[in-house]
């Protein structure tokens, strides 16, 4: 099952990337590898047998001892969710703001480094996909391999290709004026800029870049504009959940409304009363800064 497939109610087979779903805060990935010598996945719902998923349709619910596990089919936003970490990742807001600011679409020739644990390879890979391209650079040869044995799996070798670079030292080797955008996930991506510049086509062309540390917005901000950058934009994405809960407050009442009483009940009523409605409140703790995403033009 290729992560690009899109065919209504596709069944699992050999070889497939599934998603079992457990509960809301609970997705596994699992490879149907027959050979392998795990052949069973252990849930708090019970044990799932990878064997008796072949033929099922995505979206089966299989019974299990304690409740049931649903088979999703495999997406970059559950890949996200499920992926082995093999260095920080980025998560869905960011992921979504980096593929909007970098202009992505069916087509699109991409340039990433680094790749780290592919997060963000697999939705540029869906957003330009059939026809585009996605150069994935890192300098890690176990993460690199890794990828590469992944994006085999998960039927993107069309779509994705992983190489082992050093864009610091060596840039994008041979796509010079090749790429519609570039993305930097460095520790020190001004140094990676002037060999963005030659890699990216002249014309509106698109880098972005994403730093933990102000500073290195700054000091990447500043080389963009060095090397002639423009439209340069810097922003942040922060989640701001909301609670709802029950709030209880007094309600004065005048006079006139008092004595009238409730269905002409004359009893002598309060001067307030007390009144119950839901609102939604900002929690005392909201998640913190995950990191700063740069984006500029090159015309």
């Amino acid at each position: 099952m290729s992560f690009l497939t899109s065919s209504n109610h596709p069944t699992v087979a050999e070889g497939d990337t599934v998603m079992i779903y457990i509960d809301y805060s609970t997705i596994l990935a699992a490879q149907i590898d027959l050979s392998a010598k795990q052949s069973v996945i252990h849930t708090k719902k019970g044990p799932v047998s990878l064997k008796n998923l072949i033929g099922h349709r995505y979206g089966t619910k299989l019974t299990c001892k304690s409740g049931y596990v649903q088979i999703l089919q495999p997406t970059p936003e559950l890949w996200t969710k499920t992926l082995p970490f093999r260095t920080q990742i980025l998560y869905l807001p960011d992921i979504s703001m980096i593929v909007m600011h970098l202009d992505l679409k069916p087509g699109s020739l991409v340039g990433e480094s680094g790749t780290g644990s592919g997060s963000l390879s697999h939705a540029i890979a869906r957003t330009v996909a059939p026809s585009g391209h996605l150069y994935t650079f890192d300098y890690h040869d176990v993460r690199v391999q890794q990828a590469r044995k992944e994006v085999v799996q998960h039927g993107l070798e069309d779509i994705i290709t992983v190489q082992l670079a050093d864009v610091y030292e060596n840039g994008y080797g041979t796509l010079e004026n090749h790429l519609d955008a570039v993305m930097l996930d460095l520790p020190m991506p001004w140094l990676a800029i002037p060999h963005a510049k030659k890699a990216l086509k002249k014309g509106g062309s698109r880098v972005g870049s994403f730093s933990p540390c102000i500073e290195q917005v700054q000091r990447t901000c500043e080389e963009l504009k060095k090397h002639g950058f423009s439209d340069l934009v810097t922003l942040e994405c922060l989640m701001r959940p909301l609670e709802v809960k029950v709030m209880n407050m007094n309600s004065w009442q005048p006079p006139e409304v008092r004595a009238a009483g409730v269905d002409g009940d004359r009893r002598p009523k309060t001067p307030f009363s007390q009144i119950s409605f839901s609102t939604a409140i900002i929690p005392k703790e909201v998640p913190g800064h995950s990191g700063f995403l740069t984006f500029a033009s090159l015309f």
